[in-house]
């Protein structure tokens, strides 16, 4: 008694556990029929949105600081120029000054060049108030330029205090420390005073020596080095600024290509797990025993056969297609629907009524063919159509006209949706094969339609039809391996499917490698592009800065001079000779202007170049005052022709004649004959007019480098603009063109797989135990969950 319980608890459990296993699988079953968008597709295409607007977000990020880059550099240009420009217009204040003192001291200390004394100075007086307007112009744009350059420091600059020098009306000195600008307001009021008396005729005597005092003195020291300071802490700025951007566009640099990358080990997994989980799906018909296989694709193709013909019987011919329909995409996504549903009848083919549904259309077995071409590719050979059982072969068969291609599985000729044939036979008993085939044709589904075999007819045909498929399966069932080297095969076979890895792997590497290396590239070239850019700009900088003290440092060259002999002593400032330093500062920028010239420019400075070439080497007097012909006549006539051999030789008479003046009045016992002869000298009066006539020439040359530096800055930001343009186009080519179908594709490849696992029908599973073991496992489950996203379900291929 107590064996018989063991025994039936033994069962139940046994039932229990059969159950459960039925119940898991026919829950995997339904797992993966249910699907519609699958689910690395899903998460491929937020990545691919992901890496799409990080792509867009840093090129505009990029373009935005282009855009600032550009304005700082304008901003480094005006402040460069503005600056320097300021202490040349104050040496014009200090050389008019101090010869509107001479002339008021002694009218003989000035040439006048056959002026009256009124005359002289009524012209002096002009240029003095041109130039202080132009100061108080220049002084706010300078202003201007220092609230820009503070806006971009981290930290304000502590404020700078100057030494300037006050005559009291006892004729007492005092000094006080104020800052630049004060000073410089300073400045100029004192110089308006000068100006006001000159022009009035009124003498002030006290007035005036406070006033000439303050000009002379503070202009020619503390407010003039304080004015060339400020000016090369713009250009040291903005030449400093150029490292900060650098170093901003390299951070831009490594991260768009640590985002490219990271994208691409995010995407390359997923691409891989989808065929990874294509092979794994391919490798369970290892399992699959050769006959089982043939069973498989007899029963398919006696259901196609029943189908077909029940179809041709009721007068639906909405399984046949034309040519052109073939061709037709969308008629190829149908007839692949047309082929799942289809799928569903064959197992229970021995069990299906004579009354089929309408809306079911017949399909090929395009699935199985697939997976047969992938197991002929691993094993080189697929399965011989001889050694396949004679009930498997088409006796009532629909083929392809004239094919030669074997079955998906089992060797037999496939059968195609848009040409099919029929059997030639009528009547109770299946036609007798032929291999000449016919394709079914309108005509001949009429010729069928009149051959229609009656109710009964039809009972007994399907009955035969069962009778001889059973017996089919039964010795199908009872046939074993003939000998061991089928069983070899079949082992071979199987092992080579189990373990086959996807061909494919190098490929996607290669494809994925080769988009990220353009996205690099173009990221690197980007980098290198914009690295030449604010190299440039950095040369140019420099450039700008030696051009546009040119006219000041020859300005000051000359009034140092000039108050050497007018006080009979030279000026030292802070331990230096001015006169000498100056001289020496002459010679050092023609040779930096020289050395620098040699380099090459952008394209855009080829204007300024070609004018450079023409004035500084070349005829002053043709090439710049050609359209004057007074103006040219004089020119030529100025010491002896030296205006005719250009700037460079002008800048180096001046300084000469300047020291031969100093030395020949150090000579002298230097009292005021000797001064009234310096002064009258030729010496004196054809540096003056050499000066007078280089110093426009040398502003027109400054004037017209910075319209060609506004034009490369312009021209460099107008390729920023396109090369943003073209890059977007660039991304969004790659992502709709290149991507959007890569993505097809691979979710293609998905429900390919869906559907290859629906083929293997619920009895072989059952009753196959290495197979089943590997459904019921959770790597299988767990593989193809990780392409699967639920949402619709799609009808089984196969039925339990």
């Amino acid at each position: 008694m107590e064996d018989v319980d063991k025994s039936d608890h033994s069962s139940n459990v046994s039932g229990h556990s059969m159950a459960d296993e039925l119940r898991k699988l026919k829950d995997f079953k339904a797992m993966i029929s249910e699907k519609t968008v699958p689910k690395s597709i899903r998460w491929l295409k937020r990545t691919v949105f992901c890496l799409f607007a990080g792509l867009v977000a840093l090129a505009s990020i990029k373009l935005s600081y282009r855009f600032s880059q550009n304005d700082q550099a304008i901003e480094g240009l005006n402040a460069i120029y503005n600056s320097a420009t300021r202490h040349s217009i104050m040496a014009d204040i200090n050389l008019n000054t101090r010869l509107l003192d001479l002339l008021r001291t002694d009218p003989r200390l000035v040439y006048l060049g056959g002026a009256s004394t009124a005359a002289k100075s009524a012209d002096l007086n002009a240029m003095l108030t041109a130039n202080i307007d132009a100061l108080q112009h220049n002084q706010f744009e300078v202003i201007k330029a220092t609230i820009q350059m503070q806006t971009r420091m981290s930290s304000e600059p502590p404020q700078q205090y100057y030494s300037i020098s006050f005559m009291l009306q006892n004729g007492e000195i005092k000094v006080y420390s104020n800052l630049f600008n004060d000073a410089l307001f300073q400045f100029v009021t004192f110089t308006s005073s000068i100006r006001n008396s000159s022009a009035n005729g009124t003498v002030d005597v006290e007035a005036d020596n406070k006033n000439f005092y303050f000009v002379e003195t503070n202009g020619l020291q503390d407010i003039r080095a304080g004015s060339e300071q400020i000016s090369q802490d713009f250009y040291q700025f903005y030449i400093g600024s150029i490292s900060d951007l650098l170093l901003q566009f390299e951070i831009f640099l490594i991260a768009e290509v640590a985002f490219i990358i990271f994208s691409q080990m995010i995407l390359i997994p997923i691409v891989l797990s989808v065929h990874k989980t294509n092979n794994k799906v391919l490798s369970l018909f290892g399992y699959i025993p050769r006959h089982e296989i043939e069973e498989l694709v007899s029963k398919c193709e006696n259901y196609v056969v029943k189908y077909l013909k029940d179809q041709v019987e009721q007068g639906d011919f909405s399984f046949i297609r034309s040519e052109e329909d073939e061709e037709d995409k969308d008629d190829q996504d149908d007839q692949q629907m047309k082929m799942n549903a289809s799928y569903m009848q064959v197992a229970n083919f021995d069990e299906a009524n004579d009354n089929q549904p309408e809306n079911v259309q017949i399909s090929v077995l395009s699935e199985a063919g697939q997976i047969h071409e992938k197991v002929k590719s691993l094993t080189g050979n697929g399965i011989p159509s001889e050694k396949l059982s004679p009930d498997s072969k088409a006796k009532n068969t629909l083929s392809a006209p004239q094919s030669k291609e074997k079955s998906p599985v089992s060797g037999f000729p496939s059968p195609e949706p848009m040409s099919v044939s029929i059997p030639l036979a009528g009547g109770d008993s299946p036609a007798k094969p032929k291999e000449e085939k016919h394709n079914l044709s309108v005509k001949k589904i009429g010729s069928l339609k009149q051959r229609k075999p009656k109710n009964n007819d039809k009972e007994d045909k399907n009955k035969q039809n069962e009778v001889r498929l059973g017996k089919g399966v039964e010795k199908k069932k009872s046939e074993k391996p003939a000998d061991n080297g089928e069983e070899e095969e079949e082992n071979e076979r199987t092992k080579k499917l189990l373990n086959s890895k996807d061909n494919n792997r190098n490929i996607i590497f290669c494809q994925f490698s080769a988009m990220t290396i353009v996205f690099v590239a173009y990221f690197v070239g980007s980098f290198f592009w914009e690295w030449g850019h604010l190299d440039n700009v950095k040369q140019c900088y420099y450039h700008l800065s030696l051009i546009s003290e040119r006219p000041s440092i020859l300005k000051y060259g000359v009034v140092f001079s000039n108050e050497n002999i007018a006080t009979k002593n030279p000026l030292i400032y802070k331990g230096n000779n001015q006169q000498e330093l100056y001289s020496n500062r002459i010679y050092d920028n023609e040779r930096n202007i020289l050395n620098n010239g040699k380099k090459s420019f952008p394209v855009q400075f080829d204007n300024f170049i070609g004018q450079y070439n023409l004035l500084t080497s070349r005829d002053l007097c043709v090439n710049y005052y050609n359209g004057n012909d007074d103006k040219s006549k004089k020119c030529a006539q100025i010491g002896g022709g030296l205006l005719a051999k250009g700037l460079s030789q002008a800048a180096t008479s001046i300084t000469e004649y300047c020291r031969d003046g100093i030395i020949k009045f150090n000579a002298t016992s230097k009292t005021t004959p000797d001064q009234i002869n310096y002064f009258q000298s030729n010496l004196q009066i054809q540096t003056m007019q050499l000066l007078n006539y280089s110093i426009p020439a040398l502003d027109y040359l400054v004037t017209l480098y910075n319209q060609n530096f506004n034009n490369y800055l312009d021209f460099r930001l107008l390729i920023a603009r396109i090369t943003f343009v073209l890059f977007i186009v660039f991304v969004i080519i790659v992502f709709l063109i290149v991507w959007g179908p890569y993505l097809g594709s691979l979710s293609s490849k998905i429900w390919r797989t869906k559907g290859m696992l629906n083929m293997i029908p619920m009895e072989l599973i059952t009753k196959n135990e290495t197979l089943k073991a590997k459904f019921l496992t959770g790597d299988l489950l767990q593989a193809v969950r990780s392409v699967s996203y639920t949402h619709l379900t799609l009808p089984t291929i196969y039925s339990v």
